[in-house]
């Protein structure tokens, strides 16, 4: 088993098994009360890392990769370590149960901290995490950093297959903030039991990257989005009435600035749905109105950032498919972000 020594970070809660543990950013006792589709986001691994301290230069990790997606059959999931806040080069392991080998530990012979980041799409059963060097494994300091929550879509989620440097956890380290990553890939849609969960979990900051989901999949429209803004705020803030609490509007994506219509591709084709009233433009709008509205009746503790600022139109170049940032737009977004978030 995974030795008591490691520290499990960034999961809501974790599943044990007999002879391994699971990590879920979904309360596991509680999956049959969510959609299918938002359990297979939240059975991805994004933002959960494992912390420790060792003096190994090399270490193995016992681990078999799981998914509830057809999408992951066959790929080869990433990992990466961060040492000492510096962040390490991806590695890949096989798409089937293995030990995964992190050699190089630098600076050898000396106590590093350590974080491995788990994949971000796929989930993972941890049977064991040890040195290979005979060195031991060591449980980790309290960093005292503040906590913070993001919930958004897959440009939250992260799909580039680089798990430690989505947005979120570039702001993060920027930050000093002990991040909990809750992007949804497809699956950001402001459910209920989402907000309620949001709200159960204590944190000093909490960012709401909404938007993009609703529009692509057209779950909301116009009568619907702006009192599900402000369900989920009001159900934030009934248990924490003092978070600093950060609501994001969609980054610049042309085809759908003025468009109501999407395009969305899934598993390689492209499906068009049909068209919804609301345009990103008018969701910023709408966004913009609610923390406006929320502010003026007293919270001010409740923030708005164009979502065009962390990613805007002279930044499309970064746009892979007119919708999702390539690695270097995702770094520059947590740059911004962190430039910009509430202290």
């Amino acid at each position: 088993m995974v030795p008591n020594q490691v520290e499990i970070v960034g999961a809501v809660g974790v599943e044990r098994g007999t002879d391994y543990l699971r990590p879920w950013r979904l309360p596991p006792e509680d999956m049959e009360l969510h959609h299918p589709r938002l359990v297979a986001a939240a059975s991805g691994s994004s933002g959960v890392r494992l912390r420790f301290r060792t003096t190994a230069c090399a270490l193995g990790m016992d681990v078999e990769p799981v998914g509830q997606s057809e999408r992951l059959d066959g790929l080869h999931p990433p990992y990466q370590l961060v040492i000492n806040g510096r962040v390490q080069p991806v590695v890949l392991g096989p798409p089937h149960r293995s030990v995964v080998r992190f050699d190089g530990v630098e600076p050898a012979g000396t106590m590093n901290n350590v974080e491995l980041w788990l994949p971000e799409l796929a989930g993972v059963r941890l049977y064991d995490l040890g040195s290979l060097d005979g060195a031991q494994i060591e449980a980790p300091y309290p960093t005292g950093a503040p906590r913070w929550i993001v919930y958004g879509s897959s440009i939250t989620h992260g799909l580039l297959g680089a798990p430690a440097q989505t947005w979120p956890a570039v702001a993060a380290r920027r930050l000093r903030r002990e991040v909990t990553n809750l992007g949804f890939a497809g699956e950001c849609h402001l459910d209920p039991l989402v907000g309620q969960m949001i709200a159960e979990r204590p944190a000093e900051f909490i960012t709401l990257k909404l938007g993009i989901n609703v529009h692509n999949w057209q779950s909301q429209r116009e009568r619907a989005f702006r009192p599900a803004v402000h369900g989920l705020l009001a159900t934030i803030r009934y248990r924490q009435p003092y978070t600093q609490i950060t609501v994001v509007s969609p980054i610049h994506s042309p085809p759908r600035e003025a468009s109501t219509d999407t395009v969305i591709d899934l598993n390689g084709q492209s499906l068009f749905r049909a068209s919804g009233d609301l345009t990103l433009e008018q969701m910023r709008d709408i966004l913009a109105e609610v923390v406006h509205t929320r502010r003026r009746r007293g919270d001010t503790a409740l923030h708005y950032i164009d979502g065009q600022e962390l990613l805007g139109k002279d930044d499309t170049a970064h746009l892979l498919d007119g919708l999702h940032p390539d690695q270097a737009g995702l770094e520059l977004m947590g740059e911004r972000y962190a430039e910009r978030a509430p202290a």
